[in-house]
């Protein structure tokens, strides 16, 4: 069972661009200590979810919010079963709460049932739920410099103890100084002591700005308005980028990554915990469009998963990015060739597809994509995005500010000091590998006072959330 964060991410392949040493973290302003505003309208959202295997609706029943907390904490109950919500993350999936990696699906740690959750919250000891399920282990060899097996430092009893002695430090990250965190300081925390393959701290943190983001956004910016479901959503990067005003439905299976994504990347959107290979748990025509974007091609029977967001989006666009090519190396995932995509994908409705390098490059050029025809050279492409339905505008202009300067305005983290200039530096060869065409887009330095975009092009500025970073 996969546990989707958004994307997984692949070893470095052999050609691996040149790059500098690994970065500390990037520490770009202080954050607001200022709460995200509480999910009051729960119940008003509920309405779009459905249990996913009785099928019913759903009633929630609160219980006290603990310590830990500062959302919704409650049971929603449907004909069948009792499902928890936890800190206004609904949880609406089976079996174990546990972490996996998000590069290999390998199991990091093991969590807590969702049967034994329902009965803490049933029973009142909600004390502790909610670091338990934050916690994961840091890497035994990152803390000894000495390089041991894996599963020592992940699925382990090592690693179970290890995590249970972090569980405190977690708890008291949540009773004193929550309100003054920030998602990278969770993402450090995460990541900065693992250990799973590649540089996963500096990939999800420096998101923002990244190509394939940007291609994604040339056929998100035409969505209809209303609300949009982002399956495999991570921690909210995509949605806030689209925008704080648009009504959203963030699905993915990892809670930690959902947690974050609610509390300091898109607090205005409806977290939901499922599986992503099962029935969504969402009625028919709940959104008027749904994305998927750098997980689709790592799900179970790819057909399936496509008709569940065309039903969730209710005949409006879906849009699935960053398809393999099966023509072209390195393969990750089910990869197709280009047909075998379109004939998927086109028993659901009419299909188009560019390359992720040409809507990159639409983007750069202050465009959306026109969804009218097909993007060109397709079979040379390694990288697809496809757009089922017919329901994306005609091309125009980007919105102004450009999707990926939505938000607080920073420096592009990838810029590090150097004398009275910041020098653009990869933070990781792992990094260099996923994201080397960012070396043709960003100058090797700026000027440090430069701190507004000069066009919809600037990579070197970004906007993040208020209390990204």
């Amino acid at each position: 069972m996969l546990l989707h964060t958004g994307e997984r991410v692949r070893h470095p392949h052999a050609n691996v661009p040149p790059s500098t040493s690994r970065q500390r973290p990037v520490r770009l302003v202080t954050a607001s200590s200022v709460s995200p505003a509480s999910a009051g309208d729960v119940d008003q959202r509920l309405a779009a979810l459905r249990c996913p295997y009785c099928r019913g609706t759903l009633e929630v029943h609160d219980v006290p919010t603990p310590a830990e907390g500062r959302g919704r904490w409650g049971l929603l109950r449907c004909s069948c079963r009792e499902h928890p919500l936890i800190d206004d993350i609904v949880i609406l999936n089976d079996g174990s709460l546990g972490h996996m990696s998000e590069a290999d699906a390998g199991v990091v740690l093991p969590g807590p049932s969702v049967a034994d959750v329902v009965a803490r919250l049933r029973e009142g000891r909600t004390s502790t739920v909610l670091s338990t399920l934050l916690v994961r282990p840091p890497a035994p060899h990152r803390l000894s410099g000495r390089r041991i097996p894996r599963w020592v430092a992940t699925a382990s009893p090592i690693a179970r103890e290890m995590a249970r002695l972090r569980r405190p430090l977690i708890g008291a990250v949540l009773r004193r100084r929550r309100d003054t965190m920030t998602a990278e300081r969770w993402l450090h925390l995460t990541y900065r002591r693992t250990a799973l393959p590649g540089d996963l701290y500096n990939h999800f943190f420096m998101r923002f700005g990244q190509p394939r983001m940007l291609a994604a956004l040339a056929l998100l910016e035409g969505m209809p308005d209303g609300p949009i479901v982002d399956l495999c959503s991570g921690y909210g990067h995509l949605l806030h980028t689209l925008g704080t005003t648009r009504p959203a439905i963030a699905v993915d299976q990892s809670f930690l990554s959902l947690w974050v994504s609610r509390w300091y990347v898109a607090p205005h959107a409806l977290h939901v915990c499922a599986d992503a290979n099962r029935t969504l748990p969402l009625r028919d025509g709940a959104a008027t469009s749904a994305v998927c974007s750098d997980a689709f091609c790592y799900l179970s029977d790819l057909p399936a998963r496509a008709a569940e967001l065309v039903r969730v989006a209710g005949g409006g666009p879906v849009v699935l990015a960053r398809l393999g090519n099966v023509a072209h190396a390195p393969h990750e995932g089910t990869e197709h060739t280009v047909e075998g995509w379109r004939g998927m994908l086109s028993a659901l409705g009419p299909v188009r597809m560019w390359t992720e390098d040409e809507l990159q490059a639409t983007y750069l050029s202050n465009r959306t994509a026109d969804p009218t025809i097909d993007g060109p050279d397709l079979e040379g492409g390694k990288w697809l995005c496809a757009a089922i339905g017919d329901g994306l505008a005609a091309e125009a202009a980007l919105s102004d500010p450009a999707p990926h300067h939505r938000g607080r305005l920073v420096r592009n983290p990838l810029y590090v000091s150097d004398g009275d200039d910041e020098r653009f530096a990869f933070p990781s060869e792992w990094y260099a590998a996923e994201n080397g065409s960012l070396t043709d887009l960003l100058p090797g330095r700026v000027d440090p006072h430069h701190r507004t975009p000069s066009g919809p092009g600037d990579l070197t500025i970004v906007g993040v959330p208020d209390r990204y970073c």
